[in-house]
């Protein structure tokens, strides 16, 4: 059984992503050179946090030099660290607990194409999201990782995987990532075992396009390098052969062929073809001839390696003949982002139609066509059945008129907002994409799917959530909680809104919503009774609401000088400790909101119900050497309260012995790819799961006691 979702009436409507037939925002975001951070600065997308170890053993290097320490000058929160009267034994080993990656509930689909593939085993595919490449038996519907597990005992990428190839007997794998130095990897999708290991070497900042030769000998890579080069690889030596450039616009896809032209890419200013022998790679520029010159976003080679098609820009299919274009067809309405031709059909897809269209390869007669919920950006075909991934995170197989949907999951900005029901077992999580997805750790499906707002609002402002959604802030959520005691779901959404839902059977019935801040909403929890809800902002306030009084407001705990980022109540309800973006450790009154000065020591002893803060005595140690303030983003305490769990931008999962002091060491786990934002144990302990921003990931990991 794939992961299916839930069929009704309130469906997430996807925006156009072809505008009037003008502005394809996707293609904005794959052609610009820039993203945001996490503080909402304008950065180069290639950039990360230059502590981020390249490699495995870079990491421990960091841990043991003492010298390297370089936290905050200012610490704010140092006097608010009072250790309990009788602290609990202090272990600064390791936990004996491991991790054991066992679902990502995750598709990547910005910024790439053809990166879905069905393998040589039946029932099988092939893909990325994060870090990790993926193989899914679609009928078991259960998967297997290359790349993840803890960290210094696994091989694989450290950074976002960006692109994905399988050979011709669909064995083995090529999977490119960015980085400083992107590594390309060649691996066996059966065993999981690496072929062969290829640098790209230091400026070219990713592997945007990797290919297999049709010989199955070589793999050919593009890189985002500002000359746009292409290099050859040979996988038996595992060394680079030659490389060219291209010039300064992007590459967006490329293929390989056994005619003249051993490799053609695709891009801003039409098609590059390519001839290679030992030692050089030698380019020509594509002849469009009488035809519209327009930019070019896929492209794949017929069998007879001598004639190709391109997807444009504007919707048409060209037909080249070696390097001249020689025929156009007007197929799609809005930019084609994938074609793929197998047993003599050409697969394509328009951004604005959002349509499947079949042709016969040799009569270019359309043969069917099949309506989909978004358009696509990867196509396959094996044994009559097509595999699609969408631009809106999902996975279909199309087999004649039955379509079945294997992936669901969060599909463009970050996602953040996860919470797990200590009634049911089910993970709530949301994102930028207006998406709320129930997922059933169980069946490993989407039981249900949710809308954050269905009318879009006003367009981002300066200073708000940073983000490069294709949704407006009030359809964005970054924040959610479910009441312990009836159910009830409170979705926070960026634009300082906040909604309650009946319930996860109910997702989309709202008994609650109101605006109670002008800031964006970061940290949503209920009391341990489920009689009030704490709201925390970035309006630098919490606000305290009565579930029994139809939320009513109740009180506002102020005294924070910066932005809530994190929560936690007493287990008796009646206090709240709580972190800000100044790094402050405040403690508050839940009944009136009044701050407690003292509470430091006032609340030495206090039994608090979860420990979320990232500041606080039981976690002074889960700030790595050479990191900030920021690095970690999120923390879980288990429910034995024998282990702590943190996020953070390093793409790692950690796990550490409760209390966690200075120097203590940890178990990190790699799958993410950039900043992991949100951790959360399950009632029992016995699986933890974490939510990845830009990846966007929902992943379940098994406790091993």
């Amino acid at each position: 059984m794939g992961c299916g979702t839930s069929t009704g009436n309130n469906q997430v409507k996807e925006p156009d992503a072809y505008e009037g037939g003008e502005v394809d925002e996707d293609l904005e975001l794959e052609f610009g050179k820039t993203k945001l951070d996490k503080a909402g600065n304008q950065i180069n997308k290639y950039e990360t946090k230059d502590q981020k170890p390249e490699e495995d053993n870079g990491l421990f290097e960091l841990e043991n030099n003492p010298e390297a320490e370089k936290f905050m000058a200012v610490k704010p929160w140092i006097g608010a660290l009072k250790a309990p009267s009788n602290p609990p034994q202090i272990d600064p080993s390791a936990p004996s607990t491991k991790l054991q990656l066992e679902y990502i509930n995750g598709y990547k689909c910005e910024d790439c194409r053809s990166n879905l593939y069905y393998t040589c085993d039946q029932g099988k595919v092939v893909y990325f999201s994060a870090a990790v490449g993926i193989v899914l038996d679609i009928n078991a519907n259960k998967q297997e990782f290359f790349g993840a597990g803890q960290v210094g005992e696994i091989e694989g990428h450290n950074d976002d995987i960006e692109s994905l190839d399988i050979c011709p007997q669909r064995k083995l794998v090529v999977t490119g990532q960015r980085g400083p130095n992107p590594l390309v990897l060649v691996w066996n999708c059966q065993t999981m075992e690496i072929v062969a290991r290829l640098q790209l070497g230091r400026g070219n900042r990713a592997a945007k396009c990797v290919k297999f030769s049709k010989d199955g000998k070589q793999v050919f890579v593009t890189d985002e390098h500002n000359d746009h080069n292409v290099h050859v690889f040979d996988i038996a030596t595992q060394q680079k052969i030659a490389s060219n450039k291209t010039g300064g616009d992007p590459i967006m896809d490329m293929d390989t062929s056994n005619g003249t032209y051993k490799c053609a890419v695709a891009g801003k200013r039409g098609l590059i073809f390519f001839e290679t022998g030992p030692g050089f790679i030698n380019s020509s520029k594509g002849l469009y001839g009488a035809t519209e010159r327009v930019d070019m976003l896929s492209i794949k080679f017929f069998e007879d390696g001598n004639r190709c098609i391109s997807g444009s820009i504007n919707g048409s299919i060209y037909i080249w003949n070696g390097k001249q274009a020689s025929k156009m067809i007007r197929a799609h309405q809005g930019a084609i982002h994938v074609i793929n031709i197998v047993s003599n059909q050409i697969f394509s897809s328009g951004a604005k139609d959002k349509k499947l269209k079949v042709f016969d390869a040799t009569t270019l007669t359309q043969k069917q066509e099949y309506d989909l919920p978004n358009y696509a950006k990867a196509i396959d075909y094996s044994n009559d059945q097509i595999l699609v991934g969408t631009r809106n995170g999902q996975i279909l197989q199309i087999s004649q008129n039955d379509v079945k949907t294997l992936m669901n999951g969060h599909f463009t900005g970050e996602t953040w907002g996860l919470d797990v029901d200590i009634a049911t077992g089910k993970v709530i999580s949301t994102g930028d994409d207006n998406k709320i997805i129930v997922f059933d750790p169980v069946k490993n499906t989407v039981e249900a799917e949710g809308i954050v707002n269905p009318q879009a609002g006003a367009k981002p402002k300066i200073g708000g959530a940073s983000t490069l959604s294709l949704y407006p802030p009030n359809q964005c959520s970054r924040a959610v909680a479910i009441n312990p005691l009836n159910g009830h779901i409170a979705i926070a959404s960026n634009y300082g809104d906040l909604s309650i839902r009946k319930g996860i059977k109910n997702i989309n019935d709202k008994i609650f919503e109101q605006r109670i801040s002008n800031e964006w909403i970061e940290v949503l929890q209920y009391s341990p009774n489920g009689q009030f809800l704490a709201v925390g902002s970035h309006d630098n306030n919490i606000y305290i609401f009565n579930v029994n009084d139809n939320y009513t407001k109740t009180a506002v705990c102020k005294g924070h000088q910066s932005f809530i980022t994190s929560l936690d109540w007493s287990r008796d309800g009646q206090f709240i400790q709580s972190n800000c973006g100044a790094y402050e450790y405040l403690f508050f009154n839940a009944m009136d909101g009044q701050q407690l000065t003292a509470g430091a020591s006032q609340l030495r002893d206090e039994k608090w119900q979860t420990f979320t803060c990232k500041i606080g005595w039981p976690v002074q140690g889960v700030f790595p050497p050479c990191t900030d303030g920021s690095h970690v983003n999120g923390v879980s305490r288990s429910h034995d309260e024998s282990i702590i769990s943190t996020s953070d931008d390093w793409g790692f999962v950690n796990l550490y012995r409760n209390p966690c002091l200075k120097s203590h060491k940890a178990l990190s786990y790699r799958a993410h790819s950039s900043h992991v934002v949100r951790v959360k144990f399950d009632k029992n302990d016995q699986y933890l799961y974490s939510v990845g921003g830009y990846d966007k990931c929902l992943m379940k990991w098994k406790l091993i006691h």
